[in-house]
């Protein structure tokens, strides 16, 4: 556990989660904003925070743009 700063993880191989819950929660100061699921034979990417978007970011030639964002409403 880390009181302060940041933790990078860097490996020559992979990196495998291996959740036996299936879940993978991602959360921000103890608050969950998003999760990884697995369903049936499928997988979910889910924003779990109340009317959050699911935004794809992209750079293009040192620019951030939005490459897709999706909204239920």
């Amino acid at each position: 556990a880390l009181s302060s700063g940041d933790f990078t993880l860097d490996v020559a191989g992979d990196i495998v989660f291996d959740a036996g819950g299936s879940d993978i929660t991602l959360s921000d100061d103890g608050t969950e904003f998003g999760r990884f699921k697995q369903v049936s034979n499928g997988m979910r990417i889910q924003t779990t925070a109340s009317d959050a978007d699911l935004t794809i970011m992209g750079n293009d030639n040192g620019t951030e743009f939005t490459a897709l964002t999706l909204d239920k409403y």
